[in-house]
């Protein structure tokens, strides 16, 4: 399963990424979860998977799951 399959689960799931805009709260796109994937602003299990990088199964066995490690006001760590 690749990194992009098991957050786009997630979003889908627990609605974890709301994107404010023009139109309120809504999901992230699958796009915009590409675009962190490969810039490295999401840190699965400590590693820093591209979106299409396979990343293993089962996909809900995280250590830890890091949302823009980088800005500290951004910043979600998921345990």
């Amino acid at each position: 399963m690749t990194a992009l399959e098991v957050l786009k689960i997630l979003r889908d799931d627990f609605h974890i990424g709301p994107n404010i805009d023009d139109k309120g709260k809504r999901p992230v796109s699958n796009k915009q979860l590409e675009r962190w994937l490969d810039s490295g602003a999401i840190i699965i299990n400590g590693s820093k998977p591209k979106a299409r990088e396979d990343i293993g199964e089962p996909h809900w066995k995280f250590s830890s799951l890091v949302f823009f490690p980088k800005n500290p006001d951004k910043r979600i760590t998921i345990l």
